[in-house]
């Protein structure tokens, strides 16, 4: 994958397309009679007071004086439609330097005011040039002392207006709240300005408006030009205010609505908006602070507040070291100090030299299989940064081998952790469930084992990011933990609900908001001031309103001496609750804490792509920079406390301390230059980071995606999506290949976007299969897109895969007349090539369907087609793209035709060949299939011992490899079994769980025979009516889907439940009985005939009609000439030995 970056990381602004003040309010001419050009706009020259006309920079016709759209055009005097040019990237930290230096446009939260004096026009009739001037000049310094108070920038100075920034180009946490403070000590001048004018009839009067948005800033060469909606919706809401009044949006009220009395107006039509806006007026300050949000992770700050919590979970410590294992789930909103508790209580117990392992999840592995676990992993095997993978192969060894640990769980662990297995090792036939499996039994063995020995404490952060797989095994955990010296400790978000038992030895504690007293004792020990104003720490305690983070956020910037010493009313007020990615009020507090940071803040911005936690190796090949700048760039960010460090570079990681930290930094980045970052990521670990190209490609997927690179990230998220399949992460392989989906229908050009998506929806169905079962309806809905693609791909070798799935799908289903349509397609498709591999499975599928309706003597011809096609070099991959091995799931399934056609000695063969075939071994769905179909031949040879030893198998396998449908199967044929052996209440029992199992499934295939074989049981347990319903359901099938593999068993059974019922129908028996028989010869099957005619004889000699019972028997006994010692046979032969006796 070739990179398509130029060198370096961060592109600096060449040169602007337009000037500024022209790009917001239209081309201003020289000056007529002097020839100077204003440096902003103006409406008088300012050397020689001429009168100057801005021009229309659409149609070039001269503007009106005081108008915001052209009279000839209509075109706005003032667009926003800006390109901004970047150059080329750089990728150096000196570059970095530059751009900071340079003023790199970024993205921000803004919030801008508009003030305008009212009636200017009026006043450039009645006054002297020079008055004007002079006037206008006192009015502009009078709002200059007022703005600079507040720390507001005044980005233009349009004659009589003003454009003010606040938070731009240094943010503060209080920019909404500084802007209308500004506003009204605007309007308050006002009065004494006037008194001061000695013109007569002269009254300056103001209106204001404000706005608070997303807008693009900085970079420039004309001018720190905000572009976005903001600034033209702060002039519109000047536009519609009354005089001497500051109009605020609804977006700003929200940051100072509790600060301000404000009147609220409704929603109003501005001019050029598209949709109302709500609008409020302002008239004075005032107090009250309302509570907001954000979010939080780990923090240095002390724990305040926090006495009882810390007391629990302390006392649950205390239980866990006498032996009796404590599972505590901490719980709260971001920000409530979840971490500081688990610092606190780490330091605690760390003083009784417990063993205490610590990992967390990420948002960037929430569909990564087991990745917490990895670092859990690597805290139980000891590695070290400086290990090579030799000497960690060795300590994974040390560590497993004590406890039982295989090469099949090496492996795995192995994988997990990035380590290549030597090729010495030896071939794991296992399935990457089950060694997911046993892997994680493994490291439940070994914790629990470790805990015998001295308390362990695990503590795993963030589940509300954590994968399935981690979930499950941590639930295993939870069950197990009660008897041991260990205690797990889980900390997440509300929006995650825990599905485990609660149970006495299961503690939740959730945190919430702290009281003020506490919250003020948490400012005063976290403030760097020698004494903080009394004042500040009143409002940094009301705005924060109890979430410990925020409280340290908003201690941490009045830390700043300059801050706190010039601290004011304005100082901290707050806003009503906020949930957005960042809360708009902690959003201008981050931003400052970035904006501290000068060079440094590019850097994180940087880190920031990368991820919540990155590694050095990566950051240095991003940066390309010499090493010991890195470090020393790095060690600042540290040392400010951006982020926390593990390890030593270049084994080292970094975390931002924060998230929200790390969103503020990622989101002030252009869209344009975070997706150069993100391809740049992508690219750099594709080709120089093998361990996650290998291991983690889901990550190379989501920088893809972040980037915009479609067609890569498609791509990446299939191969996720395969190598979880692969895994048995199935879950987390649907979420992965969804994504790819997504990606696919969003609308962009993508090439071969058809077969791509079919592709996907493929991996997708056996995905769902795996996790679901064969007709789960997110199979269906996979299949059915599928099926839809078909019809627009040409290549038969890509939808062939497809068709086949969908095929399947509608067998399994029960709707054979669609899926014997689809078979004759596959066929004509695969003889329409020169590709063996089509034509065989074309032969097995329409096998499959000829099967299931009874049409055994067509089905066997092309199952045997397929089998002789099959070779195992070429064809062993197609267990991966068909759902399993050719060859052994034709010999199943022809073994049992063959059995139904009177062969059951080559039935017997053919399914022991698919048994002991090696593609049953390593493949487990092709296992399980082979099982199931081995018993079900010995169940159609009557052979209960051998059914019952065969299901075992399949039982167990099935729940090894988390396979619901042949668990299903599998319960169904071990529940007969028992029922036929002399224990009919537990065989019923079992064989009612398997048909829960298999509705839950969805499916519809061999639905019938299974409630057959429920019946026979019922029959056993005299339950002749529950077996009638059973049966009835059973014909029911039959009749909707068509499926007749077991139609002649079914008439046998019912005739049976007829003739031993205690208030029997022999006439309904009879023609039940001879119903099968007639059934069974339109299908040729010899020996489901023999098994309806053995059933009728002895209802004949019971009802002393011997001789018409030998007249049956003769003929159809001298039919089967193979199988003498099966059960079945072996009855039919003594039943007629006994009527010619």
């Amino acid at each position: 994958m070739g990179s398509r970056l130029r060198p370096g990381i961060l592109a600096a602004p060449d040169e602007t397309t337009r000037d500024a003040r022209d790009t917001l309010f239209g081309s201003v001419m020289e000056c007529p009679a002097c020839g100077h050009e204003p440096a902003s706009p103006a409406k008088f020259c300012p050397e020689c007071g001429t009168q100057l006309v801005a021009s229309c920079p659409s149609c070039g016709a001269k503007a009106l004086p005081t108008a915001s759209f052209c009279h000839v055009c209509g075109k706005r005097l003032g667009g926003l439609d800006v390109s901004l040019a970047e150059g080329d990237p750089r990728r150096t930290l000196a570059a970095l330097r530059d751009d900071t230096a340079n003023g790199v446009a970024e993205r921000r939260q803004l919030t801008v005011m508009f003030c305008d004096l009212v009636g200017a026009t009026p006043l450039s009739d009645r006054l002297d040039p020079e008055e004007l001037r002079d006037l206008l000049r006192r009015y502009q310094h009078t709002s200059r002392d007022v703005i600079e108070r507040y720390e507001g920038t005044i980005a233009q100075y349009l004659g009589d207006g003003l454009l003010v920034y606040f938070g731009y180009p240094r943010a503060h946490e209080d920019s909404a709240e500084r802007a209308v403070h500004s506003a009204v000590g605007i309007m308050s001048r006002l009065g004494p300005l006037n008194a001061d004018i000695e013109l007569a009839d002269v009254q300056l009067q103001a209106r204001i408006g404000i706005h608070t948005g997303l807008v693009v800033v900085g970079g420039d060469d004309g001018g720190d030009l905000a572009v976005g909606d903001t600034p033209n919706i702060a002039a519109r809401l000047q536009g519609i205010a009354e005089p001497d009044s500051v109009f605020v949006s609804h977006d700003t009220f929200r940051l100072i609505g509790k600060a301000f009395e404000c009147d609220d107006l409704g929603s109003q039509s501005l001019k050029g908006i598209a949709e109302p806006m709500r609008v409020y007026r302002v008239h004075s300050a005032r107090g009250g602070i309302a509570p907001r949000d954000r979010e939080s992770e780990e923090t240095s700050a002390p724990v305040i507040g926090r006495a009882d919590e810390l007391s629990l979970i302390r006392g649950r410590w205390r239980q866990a070291q006498e032996g009796s294992g404590q599972i505590i789930l901490l719980s709260g909103e971001a920000g409530m100090g979840k971490s500081r508790l688990v610092t606190a209580f780490r330091r605690h117990v760390e003083a009784h030299a417990p063993l205490y392992l610590v990992s967390n999840c990420s948002p960037y592995h929430t569909s990564s299989a087991l990745h917490p676990l990895a670092n859990v992993w690597r805290q139980v095997c000891g590695f070290r940064p400086d290990d090579t993978r030799a000497q960690q192969l060795d300590r994974l060894r040390a560590a497993t081998s004590p406890h039982d640990g295989g090469a099949e769980e090496e492996a795995f662990v192995a994988s997990l952790l990035g380590i290549v297995v030597p090729d010495d090792v030896g071939e794991v036939h296992a399935t990457p469930e089950r060694q997911k499996r046993e892997a994680c039994e493994l490291l439940l063995r070994i914790l629990l084992s470790m805990a015998d020995r001295q308390p362990v404490v695990l503590a795993v952060e963030d589940l509300h990011w954590a994968d399935p797989s981690t979930l499950d095994f941590l639930g295993m955990l939870v069950r197990q933990a009660p008897t041991s010296s260990l205690v797990v400790l889980l900390t997440y978000r509300p929006t995650f609900r825990p599905s485990w038992p609660v149970g006495t030895h299961v503690t939740p504690v959730h945190l919430g908001r702290l009281p003020p007293s506490e919250a003020k004792t948490m400012v005063e020990s976290l403030s760097s001031c020698e004494r903080m104003p009394t004042s500040l720490v009143e409002q940094i305690v009301a705005r924060a309103d109890g979430i410990p983070l925020f409280i340290e956020e908003l201690t941490m910037m009045a830390g700043d001496s300059r801050l706190a010493e010039n601290w004011s009313e304005y100082g901290a007020r707050g806003t009503g609750p906020r949930v957005p990615a960042i809360p708009a009020t902690l959003h201008d507090s981050l931003m400052a804490r970035l904006d501290r940071l000068d060079e440094g803040k590019e850097l994180a911005q940087v880190a920031a792509v990368l991820g919540r936690e990155f590694g050095y190796e990566l950051l240095e090949a991003f940066i390309g920079d010499q090493e010991r700048a890195l470090r020393d760039a790095l060690d600042k960010l540290v040392a400010e406390e951006l982020l926390h460090q593990r390890g030593l570079p270049p084994r080292s990681t970094y975390i931002f301390r924060h998230a929200l930290i790390r969103d503020a930094a990622y989101e002030s980045l252009l869209r344009t230059r975070r997706q150069e970052y993100h391809l740049r990521a992508a690219e750099l670990l594709a080709a120089q980071f093998p361990d996650v190209l290998e291991n983690q490609p889901e990550l190379l997927a989501q920088h893809f995606t972040e980037a915009g690179a479609i067609s890569d990230a498609v791509d990446w998220w299939a191969r996720a999506g395969e190598l979880s399949i692969h895994r048995s992460a199935n879950v987390e392989a649907a979420a992965q290949l969804t994504a790819a989906l997504d990606l696919l229908s969003d609308g962009a050009a993508i090439d071969g976007r058809d077969e791509r998506e079919l592709s996907v929806l493929s991996l997708l169905a056996v995905a769902h299969i795996a996790a679901k079962g064969y007709a789960a309806p997110e199979v269906g809905s996979a299949y059915e897109r599928a099926r839809e693609l078909v019809s627009v791909v040409d290549d038969p070798l890509r939808f062939f895969p497809a068709l086949h799935g969908i095929c399947r799908y509608y067998t399994t289903r029960g709707e054979h007349a669609t899926a014997e349509g689809l078979g004759e397609k596959l066929l004509s498709l695969a003889n329409g090539t020169d590709d063996v591999g089509l034509q065989m499975e074309a032969h097995r599928a329409m096998g499959h369907v000829l099967w299931s309706v009874g049409k055994q003597q067509l089905a066997v011809a092309h199952f045997d087609s397929a089998i002789a096609s099959y070779d195992a070099g070429t064809h062993r991959s197609h267990a991966l793209h068909y759902g399993g091995d050719p060859q052994v799931m034709c010999l199943g399934f022809s073994a049992v035709a063959k059995t139904i056609l009177g062969f059951p000695e080559e039935g017997l063969e053919r399914s022991g060949r698919a048994l002991s075939s090696p593609h049953a071994l390593d493949h487990p769905l092709t296992g399980a299939f082979a099982l199931a179909f081995r018993a079900y031949v010995l169940q159609l040879c009557g052979d209960l011992a051998g059914v019952r030893e065969v299901a075992e198998e399949l039982i167990v396998q099935a729940r090894e490899q988390y396979m619901p449908y042949w668990l299903a199967a599998g319960t169904i044929l071990h529940g007969w079994a028992v029922a036929l052996q002399g224990d009919p209440r537990a065989g019923v029992d079992e064989m009612t769980v398997a048909l829960d199992l298999f509705a839950r499934a969805g499916t519809d295939n061999l639905m019938p025979y299974a409630l057959t074989l429920m019946a026979e049981g019922q029959v056993e347990l005299h339950e002749y009516a529950l077996a009638a319903a059973s049966l009835d359901d059973a014909q029911k099938r039959v009749d909707r889907t068509g499926e007749r593999v077991c139609a002649h068993e079914l008439c046998r059974v019912r005739g049976e439940v007829l003739y031993r019922s205690p208030d029997p129908d022999h006439a309904a028996a009879e023609r039940s009985f001879r119903a099968g028989i007639e059934i069974a010869r339109e299908q040729q099957a010899k020996f489901m005939e023999l098994r309806a005619a053995t059933s009728l004889g002895t209802f004949l000699r019971s009802q002393g009609r011997s001789e018409e019972a030998r007249d049956i028997m003769g003929p159809v006994c001298g039919e089967i000439t193979e199988g003498e010692g099966t059960p079945v046979v072996l009855r039919a032969r003594e039943l007629l030995e006994s009527l010619l006796a």
